[in-house]
Formats: C-alpha cells, structure tokens, sequence
C-alpha cells in the first residue's frame, strides 16, 4: 500500500509528498470537494505517510505505525466525525486536550475532522482557539463536503486542498479491477456517479436501466402533448428518493436527444443502446424547444438545494413558461 493505491487526485498528491519530502508541513490543511471521492482517505494516507517508518514522503502500508493508523488504535493519530447533525463542542474539547500532549509514539500528532462543515458555532469557536495556538509537530485535517459552511477565520487558517471528482475512466477501471465488476454495469455506475467511488457503489445498475427505460416513456407522452402523464410524471418525481440522481438522468437523456437532433450522430450519445428511442423522441418536438426544455431542468436541477416544492418545480420544467 502507498500514496499509488490511491484512485487519482495525483496532484494533490503530490503537492503532499513534497511537503513532508521539504518538512514544510502546514499546521491546518482544509480538504474539500463533493462527497465520496476519497477526502478521508487522502487525509488518513497523509498521516500515514507522515509518520511511516520508512520515510521518503510515502507511505508503505506494513509498518507497525501504518497499520496502528489503518486500525484507527494509532496514540497519536485522532479521527472524529459528527455525532447526529453536527460535530459538537465536547469532541473539538477533547481534540484539544489530544493537540495539547506531545507525540507518544510518532513523529507527528495528527487530527482529523470529518464532515467539518457540520460543525456547530462553538465547536468551530473551540477549533479556532486551538489553531491560534502556536506548537510544533502536530497537523490538524478539516475534511468538508457540501451541504454546511465553515467560519472564514477558520479557513484562512488552513491551507485549502481542493478535490475535484474522479474522472468516469478512473472509476470505471477501478470497479472493474477491484470489484469485478462487467463492463457494461461498470460503465453505467461509472457514468452516473459524479465522479464519487461511494456513489457508483450504491448504484443499483438493473434499476438504473430500468428507470431509464421509464423516463423515455414518460417523456415521450409528455412530448406528444399528453397533459396528464405530465402531472403524473411530476406527482412521481415527488416522491423520488434521489431527486438529485434521478435530475443527472433527466439531463442526461435530454442531452442525447438535443446532440442527435442537433448532428443526427449516434456516436455522441451517452444512451448508444437506446438510439432507436433518442431518434424518436427527437421527431416529436423542435431543437430549440428541447433546449429551453434542457435549462429549465438545469434550472430545476439547481433549486433542489433550496428545499423547492419538488412536485411543483418538475411541473414547471415540463411545460415551460
């Protein structure tokens, strides 16, 4: 196990490797970017690799300080997480009580905090206290995702490691090699999961298919003029557990027939084993109709994480206006 085991944020890692290669380690980092992409991981590995007994700013797995971190019974390596909603002013009090003990066993004492956007107000004040302390070999990990807001005094104390999502090939290949996973189910995960190893697993591949199938038959009664497969289509999405998801799906389908109405192309569609429908889904209504069709679902897309009437939002999208 080192750093290369890692599924890609190569420049993240190596910007880390050359910060304990150099010694230049910074007291607070902030690791942030969507959900389920590897943040923690990044940040266990870090401090792994800042303590390995093999040195060289890697990490290699088998030491007894790397497996100690890896079983989460490491002295001098803290991890903590929210409690319910929100991390809470009791775990930061103890964070610095652990901040405050010289390394037992390693080079470096190091904290994490997952999910350090859901930090309640006095955690975050209890945090800042601790970061304004000067001290010497010990690094404090923020790992945020969407969803909260860290104070700014809080980030401009950190040095902000920004991760974007994996790549489709990245995760493809990985399901493919370290799960086993077919070819075609891995390419659908892998196209539909944002970039996130977490999400691509809680995909289910038979009913993404199935779904898909569904909206095109939804869709193509509401292009023909059906009024209410409309309301029945938008009563449906209401009670969508993965509004978020099923969104990417509609946009997704959108896209392929805009791209073949716009080119006639089959080789540009995302849905190739569903060319036949794309073709006559794109008889039945105008480019620029689609268009407007595709941003008002971008548009709506959006306003999810506003808590919108979702049921009333979708009805909006489909007629337009």
């Amino acid at each position: 196990m080192s750093f290369s085991s890692i599924v890609g944020h190569k420049e993240v890692i190596e910007a880390l490797k050359r910060a304990i290669q150099s010694e230049r380690i910074g007291q607070a980092y902030l690791f942030s970017g969507p959900e389920g992409i590897g943040k923690r991981l990044v940040a266990l590995s870090f401090a792994k690799a800042l303590n390995c007994e093999e040195g060289g700013g890697d990490f290699c797995g088998s030491c007894r300080s790397c497996r100690k971190i890896e079983e989460g019974n490491h002295p001098d390596v803290l991890s903590i997480a929210p409690q319910g909603r929100f991390i809470r002013i009791d775990q930061t009090r103890d964070l610095q009580g652990f901040l405050r003990l010289r390394p037992v066993e390693a080079r470096w004492k190091v904290a994490i905090i997952d999910g350090a956007e859901r930090m309640n107000t006095y955690a975050a004040n209890s945090l800042l206290k601790t970061l304004e302390e000067p001290s010497s070999r010990r690094v404090i990990i923020l790992v945020a995702g969407r969803g909260g807001v860290i104070p700014p005094t809080l980030v401009s104390r950190c040095q902000k490691v920004r991760f974007s999502p994996l790549k489709e090939g990245e995760v493809l290949t990985w399901l493919k090699e370290h799960l086993g996973i077919p070819e075609e189910e891995a390419r659908l995960k892998a196209r539909f999961c944002k970039g996130s190893i977490k999400r691509a697993l809680e995909i289910d591949g038979k009913g993404l298919r199935d779904g898909q199938k569904e909206m095109v038959e939804r869709l193509k009664r509401v292009l023909e003029g059906d009024r209410g497969s409309l309301f029945e289509w938008a009563e449906a999405f209401s009670n969508v557990k993965d509004s978020d998801g099923y969104m990417d799906l509609v946009k997704h389908l959108l896209r392929d027939v805009i791209v073949y109405k716009a080119t006639e192309r089959e080789d540009l569609l995302f849905h190739r084993d569903l060319v036949g429908d794309i073709k006559g889904l794109a008889a039945l209504v105008s480019l620029g109709d689609l268009v407007s069709l595709w941003e008002r679902a971008e548009s709506l897309h959006r306003d999810l994480y506003n808590n919108i009437n979702r049921q009333l939002g979708f009805e909006w999208m489909l007629l337009g206006g």
